[in-house]
């Protein structure tokens, strides 16, 4: 699975991006189950604000790869973290041009 999170927003410390994370892979968890013993791994790539978090969404769901996006009600209602199904093999290089989620954002 791939999470994507907004880092746009000044309070989000690279721990409440991760913690933004996990409700996005809550999300997931429940609509895109993992195949019985197969533990997915977990990477956190991040993009620069709440729209570029929705293009990719739309980027994705061209590409046939299914998302959840989580919507933070504590702050508005903003998108804050992306999560898709698990992924694998050469699927995965979609991913490969993004960011890798470090401390202090991006």
């Amino acid at each position: 699975m791939i999470w994507k999170i907004s880092i746009d927003n000044p309070i989000f410390c690279t721990i409440v991006q991760l913690v933004q994370a996990c409700h996005a892979v809550g999300e997931a968890s429940r609509s895109y189950p993992s195949p019985k013993g197969i533990i997915p791994n977990l990477v956190v790539i991040g993009v620069d604000n709440e729209q570029k978090l929705i293009k990719t969404k739309n980027k994705l769901d061209t590409l046939g790869i299914k998302t959840e996006i989580f919507i933070e009600p504590d702050i508005g209602g903003q998108y804050t973290a992306l999560c898709t199904e698990p992924v694998s093999g050469l699927t995965r290089r979609i991913f490969r041009n993004y960011k890798l989620l470090k401390q202090n954002g991006g």
